[in-house]
């Protein structure tokens, strides 16, 4: 802008020139007529000071025949309010903000620490977003089910979408009394989980897998004929779940690797106690078993994501497919580990897989079921789901 005799300083042109974005920012509004401009000076008689600015031709702030007011685009709305947000002079709890895509985009490009009230703000949906822009939060315990995250591999695509698993603690196991119980869910004890980490959102499909085989001039896997795409991959050994993790830490430059059991039970459970996340009765399509009213039961594998996700943002917990996880396999917890590491002694020829699959009861979908598998054993009910280091 243009000045003209004894105008305020830079700090009051930028604050004169931030209300105004707030105040039209607010309401939605592109205008401010002088009418409302009056109004303001009474609570900010510093917006009297507009009278020192050329406001016309190519300012940023035009001034119209009727002396109604506006910015020459926009963007320009929505940047000087992204500013005032990020310099604490706004409020995203407080203030009535309108969360516009271009205000959005001012925000995740500042590369600025942004509190965590604000950008659940600006993600009221579900979004996809590359685990750099984690960097930026604390969500601290507070999981983030509909925040997808990934990392880029090498060929430019999108890794495998992973949910944030906060640290906390929980109770592993069933009780003596859980309807269905086995003994080799007990005794039931708490686990101290120490570090936030993520877990897959899906079990890795065949779409992902495919990539791996392909890139690395591997046969890939029967589907059984029921279609691979957005279906869990089958048909995968222990030690090829664990190739993958090698690959993908390699194409991604994170570590990638197996959860062990503890991880997979808390997130399963994912803050709850009942037999399954959603409750104590296996209810009605909720997941794929042989009699949950999907309609895949008993049949075949159900493409990733058919059911409703648990709290904690994961899909397919509770039937599906059986999942690989890295410890090998005990009739019990009597001297586990209670901080989250996987249980590596005992038979390794077997590690433990959890989940429950489309063949089975819905008893062992309960969040508590286990059971083991011979590590070099493949069937088109096993597949696994990734971890990464945060």
């Amino acid at each position: 802008m243009q000045k003209f005799g004894n105008p305020p300083d830079l700090k009051d042109l930028w604050e004169i020139c931030t209300t105004i974005a707030i105040v039209l920012q607010r309401k939605g509004e592109r205008v401010l007529s002088s009418a409302a401009l009056d109004e303001l000076v009474k609570d900010a008689p510093a917006l009297g000071n507009i009278e020192h600015f050329n406001v016309g031709g190519r300012s940023l702030l035009n001034r119209n025949a009727d002396g109604d007011f506006r910015f020459s685009h926009y963007t320009i709305r929505e940047f000087l309010v992204a500013r005032s947000l990020l310099s604490g002079q706004a409020n995203i709890v407080d203030d009535e903000f309108r969360i516009t895509d271009q205000l959005r985009e001012f925000l995740l490009i500042s590369g600025k620490e942004i509190d965590f009230a604000l950008w659940k703000r600006l993600h009221p949906g579900e979004y996809w977003m590359d685990f750099s822009l984690l960097k930026g939060l604390n969500p601290g315990e507070q999981p983030m089910p509909e925040h997808h995250f990934y990392d880029m591999v090498s060929d430019g695509n999108r890794g495998p979408l992973m949910q944030y698993i906060p640290a906390g603690e929980f109770l592993m196991g069933s009780p003596k009394n859980e309807e269905g119980r086995y003994s080799n869910e007990g005794p039931q004890h708490r686990v101290r989980v120490a570090t936030p980490f993520a877990l897959g959102t899906y079990p890795v499909s065949f779409a992902e897998y495919d990539r791996f085989c392909d890139a690395t001039d591997r046969k890939r896997p029967s589907d059984e004929g029921w279609g691979r795409g957005r279906r869990p991959v089958i048909n995968i050994s222990w030690p090829d779940a664990q190739e993958y993790c090698a690959w993908l830490s390699q194409e991604t430059g994170q570590w990638y690797r197996l959860p062990s059991e503890v991880e997979w039970e808390y997130a399963a459970r994912a803050g709850t106690q009942t037999r399954y996340w959603w409750g104590d009765r296996p209810g009605k399509n909720r997941a794929n078993c042989n009699n949950c009213d999907s309609q895949w039961d008993g049949k075949q594998t159900s493409p990733v994501g058919s059911f409703a996700a648990n709290p904690f943002g994961l899909c397919d917990t509770a039937g599906n497919v059986w999942e690989w996880t890295l410890d090998c396999w005990h009739e019990g917890y009597r001297e586990a580990p209670t901080d989250g590491r996987p249980w590596e002694a005992g038979d390794c020829s077997q590690r433990v897989i959890r989940g429950g699959v489309w063949s089975n009861s819905s008893v062992f979908l309960r969040s508590a079921s286990r059971n083991g598998r011979i590590a070099s054993e493949v069937d088109s009910s096993t597949s696994f789901r990734l971890a990464r280091i945060l």
